[in-house]
């Protein structure tokens, strides 16, 4: 079972590129301004969405199917629900 979850020879190289960044190298997801009579929000771009949460989806559903190109498929609808969701969302929901 641990070598399972340890296997990574499965995960295409977009997907654990972006997963094996640091949390160092990432810029931050959201931000507020330090104003403090100012609470704008500033939205995460798709681009920081995506890097941010790519690799556990896809690890997630690898693990569901325990086939690459199933949990290539299953990442990619994931993200593609979320962007065509994005309109609706409304922050602290």
């Amino acid at each position: 079972m641990l070598r399972r979850l340890l296997r990574s020879a499965g995960e295409p190289k977009s997907v654990t590129n972006i997963a094996d960044r640091s949390s160092e190298d990432s810029a931050p997801t959201a931000t507020f301004a330090s104003d403090a009579d100012s609470q704008a929000w500033t939205p995460p771009s798709w681009e920081e969405i995506v890097s941010t949460h790519s690799g556990r989806v896809y690890r997630l559903a690898y693990r569901l199917t325990g086939n690459q190109h199933d949990a290539e498929d299953l990442t990619q609808e994931v993200f593609v629900r979320v962007f065509r969701s994005l309109s609706t969302y409304t922050p602290g929901t």
